[in-house]
């Protein structure tokens, strides 16, 4: 069965350390430059390198930790940490450890992994974890998320809202590991602990990193025979006798090793953490409390009892659920159960605990996780039940059996067993896991996960050995195959250079670190949140941390304490964590550079060097302010260290008493570097002495060797070109004509990187164009010149001295911009300039001239022609459509003529535009009455045969009739009331 594993601390290897108030401390504070020359001729004053603080070394008292100690020594005297070395009995370390705290850095261990990515995160890097070594005391806001304390909101709260195996939980616990370990570094993981197997070398396919032999059986197959080896059909290995092979009460390894051949995992769980369908086919969150569980048809039970032909189904489920949550030792794992429901005969419903004050509201934490337990056959083991129907009788024969048999899905089953003697296993031929309709689910993967079961191998021999010399016997004599020798390093070595044995290693759930204690109440340089003093982003106790981390060489630790033979760690993690365990984490592979450069940053010189000039890193950051990395910081000739030290010139000026002459110069042709007055015989007066010149192969009876305009003193000590050559960067432009005459940069043939060579940009070159040679830009246009004189991105060729190449108003990036060509204002040749269409929202690329955008009468090459908007039917806001004036004649640009009345028939143009009568004719439809007139006769100016007649004429007589006559009518009716 599955291990239930819990948090331990093991007695891996044990380093605390104590930082104890220093003697011969270095000062941390920044040297000034009066601390380092007092006056000319004084040479550099190095602080003492080490050592800066004094350690007390606190380490248990057995195995190899003494070994360790001296190697730790070792190695933190490279970067000026003295340590003193006190051993302890483990009573009293674990005091130190736990209880008194007095330490500043320790190693130990943690053990009892398992599959759970959480479990060290919430137990022992939490802020109030059980553990809490690293001693931090005060609380940290859970509402923080990365950059504050432990970021315990990420353990709590943010690895609760994702299912197991999602990309997202991933993520978010290698989002925890980098900030624990870049940004706090509470720890830095020293070794994963391996186990080790031994075997004969022709078992071929065993894989240990893939798990047990268990785990490898479809992958394994015999290469002939050992000595003493029966059949090739059989592998056999040794174990202490099991005890119980009920899974619900079984806590030894012995019988775990039994169950697990036998019974079958409802969800499978690899070595990376990733949860792949296996008896349960699939499953789905119906809602945040509610999860459905589907089964894989076709799986056939193990025939006993009387039963056969029984396949797994959805009662089975439910019994087994049941029973691990109510009658199992492990109940409390699953009280994230509220109650179960059969949906049918392959699905099970699972509602889950709904109370918000227990950790199992959440369904994804416990679920999945907790679901790769095993199955039990309910119709066997719950053939009687309570008067409830639903209990199963514990106390039935059944149940009993069930503690010396194994009844299951999985691959085995029990065929002997001779108490102390041995259990024989043999391969269930009708098992699901070799029937290939069921195993061909691409959804399982089976055969890369799993193997062929092409070996031939068909029976595992148990023998119950608990005596290790016995054991090694039997191995040896070929009376076992296979067998585990973790704890055994003599021997192990003896078998790996035996060619009839293989040995094989894999990272268990131990791993062991260095810790630091990071309270501040201990008042160390580790403990300490100022910033440092050379890099102000980090806190000096950090940077001593890292410093620490970078210092040991864990290599050197494994070879010497180990053979080799632990496996170098990098995760604040269990090494059985795969895939939770970030590959891109920083890791502090031993790297004495890095060590002493952050203790450099800390304010402490460990005498780093990177440019072997002479003086430390340090000197030059905070003293000399040379570049640390360039070993001659003015390009004199004299290394930085020199000049400080020896010379006393300046390691920043070329020539430290200004008479041109360089320092090296000087140096090397007897005058003094710093007496202007003292300078070296220069016969041709050129700023370089005949000696000098002598030796750099120059001409010292001219003063311009290579007859390119510039002395060669200038050459040298001003421009670094080369005074033998006239054209130092090879781009036809003398040296001198690039400095006096066109501003260039002679040791750069382009100088305004924009790929044109100066001389080309200088000259009528090429490209047919003067352009500037220190500008890459010479029409400021957005378009370097390179991309306007070749076909670049926009496959034109424009002029780079003409901003917009083609008079359109639009500067040629922009061009490139609308996809426009630039050498054409009008590049749809539709009549409408480009620019006129962008700025009018048209589109530059299309033939849209004969649209009407805004449905005015004129389309829109129209508009352009008189200028109107072609996004607006009303250019002047007179009321009157651009395209009704224009037909007119009238003025779509000026608002005034709306009033205007052209025809003089006392209608304006905007009434003339509302009647749609003719604003030029006064009698639009000719009837000899003004559009005026039938306006108000109530005519319709447009129709020549309605005009004003008599019937117009005794409009207002009728209408004067028909009043009277109704009021008269009122007048009488009201006599009558």
């Amino acid at each position: 069965m599955k291990k239930k594993f819990s948090l331990c601390l093991i007695a891996i290897f044990v380093i605390p350390i104590c930082f104890y108030p220093a003697f011969n401390l270095q000062s941390e504070s920044v040297i000034s430059k009066s601390q380092i020359k007092t006056e000319l001729g004084e040479p550099i004053i190095f602080p003492p390198i080490a050592p800066f603080f004094n350690l007390l070394y606190k380490a248990y008292d057995g195995t190899f930790y003494p070994e360790y100690a001296d190697l730790v020594k070792q190695q933190l005297d490279e970067i000026g940490i003295n340590i003193s070395i006190v051993l302890e009995d483990w009573g009293a370390f674990l005091d130190t450890l736990l209880v008194f705290r007095d330490y500043d850095i320790t190693s130990i261990g943690f053990g009892g992994g398992g599959g759970d990515p959480l479990a060290l995160p919430n137990s022992a890097f939490r802020e109030n974890g059980s553990l809490n070594i690293w001693g931090y005391h005060t609380s940290m806001d859970y509402d923080e998320v990365l950059g504050t304390g432990l970021n315990e909101w990420y353990i709590n709260q943010g690895n609760l809202i994702f299912p197991p195996d999602s990309q997202e939980r991933v993520q978010n616990l290698h989002d925890w590991q980098n900030h624990l370990i870049s940004d706090i570094l509470p720890m830095t993981s020293l070794f994963a602990i391996p186990s080790f197997y031994a075997y004969w070398s022709n078992l071929e396919g065993f894989n240990y990193a893939k798990g047990d032999i268990l785990d490898n059986w479809g992958f394994m197959s015999w290469d002939g025979i050992h000595p003493n080896q029966t059949s090739t059909a059989e592998v056999t290995i040794s174990y202490d006798n099991w005890t119980e092979l009920n899974p619900l009460y079984s806590g030894d390894e012995e019988s775990a090793f039994i169950i697990d051949a036998c019974l079958d995992e409802l969800l499978y769980i690899d070595a990376d953490n990733s949860i792949w369908p296996h008896l349960a086919e699939s499953w789905s969150f119906v809602d945040d409390s509610t999860l459905d569980i589907t089964l894989r048809d076709g799986i056939e039970w193990m025939d006993y009892g009387g039963f056969t032909n029984e396949y797994l189904d959805a009662d089975d489920l439910y019994f087994s659920l049941y029973c691990w949550q109510e009658l199992s030792v492990y109940y409390n794992d699953w009280q994230w159960i509220d109650s179960l429901e059969v949906i049918d005969d392959m699905t099970l419903r699972i509602h889950i605990d709904g109370d918000p004050d227990t950790p199992e509201i959440d369904p994804y934490i416990y679920c999945l996780d907790k679901l790769n337990d095993y199955i039990l056959p309910e119709h066997f083991l719950n053939q009687t039940q309570e008067a409830d129907g639903i209990t199963p009788d514990i106390t039935h024969s059944s149940w009993v059996d069930y503690s010396s048999n194994c009844w299951g899905t999985d691959l085995f089953e029990i065929n002997v067993f001779t108490e102390a003697i041995e259990t024989i296993l043999t391969v269930k031929s009708d098992c699901w896991r070799l029937n290939p309709t069921i195993t061909n689910d691409p959804g399982l993967n089976y055969e890369e996960r799993f193997g062929d079961y092409s070996g031939g191998l068909s029976e595992l021999r148990v023998r119950i050995m608990d005596d290790h010399a016995t054991i090694l016997s039997e191995f040896e004599y070929g009376k076992l195959d296979m067998i585990d020798i973790t704890s055994d390093a003599g021997n192990r070595s003896i078998y790996k250079s035996d060619s009839k044995f293989e040995v094989q290693s894999a990272a268990t759930g131990y791993f062991n670190w260095l810790g630091f204690n990071l309270r501040e109440v201990r008042n160390t340089p580790l403990q300490s949140t100022d910033p440092c003093p050379l890099l102000p982003s980090m806190t000096k106790g950090l940077a001593i941390r890292k410093a620490i981390a970078y210092a040991i060489n864990r290599t050197e630790i494994n070879n010497i304490s180990h053979n080799d033979e632990f496996i170098i760690w990098d995760y604040p993690n269990y090494p059985t964590l795969g895939i939770w365990n970030d590959p891109d984490l920083i890791r502090y592979d031993c790297n004495l550079t890095k060590a002493k450069e952050y203790m450099m940053y800390a304010g402490y010189d460990c005498g780093l060097d990177s440019d072997s000039d002479g003086l430390s890193d340090y000197i030059e950051l905070t003293t000399t302010n040379t570049d640390r990395f360039n070993n001659d910081t003015d390009r004199d000739g004299l290394d930085d260290g020199e000049e400080v030290n020896t010379y006393f010139t300046d390691p920043l000026d070329i020539d430290t008493d200004g008479d041109i002459y360089t320092d090296y110069d000087e140096v090397n042709n007897g005058s003094d570097p710093l007496n202007p007055s003292d300078t070296p015989v220069d016969t041709d007066n050129d700023g370089l002495s005949d000696g000098y010149e002598s030796i750099i192969g120059t001409n010292p009876s001219s003063n311009d060797s290579d007859s390119d305009g510039l002395l060669d003193g200038e050459e040298f000590v001003v421009y670094s070109t080369d005074p033998l050559d006239s054209d130092s960067d090879d781009d036809l432009l003398l040296d001198g004509e690039e400095v006096n005459n066109y501003l260039t940069d002679p040791l750069d043939p382009d100088s305004d990187d924009d790929l044109i060579d100066d001389w080309e940009e200088v000259n009528l070159g090429s490209d047919g164009y003067h352009t500037n040679p220190n500008d890459s830009d010479t029409d400021s246009d957005g378009l370097d010149d390179y991309e306007e004189t070749t076909l670049g991105s926009d496959g034109h060729l424009t002029d780079p001295t003409d901003s917009d190449s083609d008079d359109d108003t639009l500067n040629d990036s922009l061009e490139q911009t609308y996809g426009t060509d630039p050498n054409s204002n009008d590049t749809e040749t539709d009549g409408m300039p480009d620019a006129w269409e962008i700025a009018n929202s048209l589109d530059p690329l299309l033939d849209d001239s004969s649209l009407d955008s805004d449905l005015d009468g004129l389309d829109n090459l129209l508009e352009y022609q008189h200028n109107t908007d072609p996004q607006n039917n009303d250019t002047d806001n007179d009321l009157i459509p651009d395209g009704w004036e224009i037909d007119n004649g009238l003025n779509p640009l000026n608002i005034t003529d709306a009033g205007d009345d052209p025809d003089a028939d006392g209608l304006t143009n905007l009434e003339e535009y509302t009647y749609n009568t003719d604003p030029n004719d006064e009698d639009t439809d000719d009837d000899s009455y003004t559009d005026k007139e039938e306006i108000d006769a109530g005519t319709d100016p447009l129709d020549p045969n309605s005009m004003p007649t008599e019937e117009a004429d005794l409009h207002f007589p009728i209408t004067l009739i028909i009043t009277m006559l109704s009021f008269a009518i009122i007048i009488s009716s009201r006599r009558r009331k």
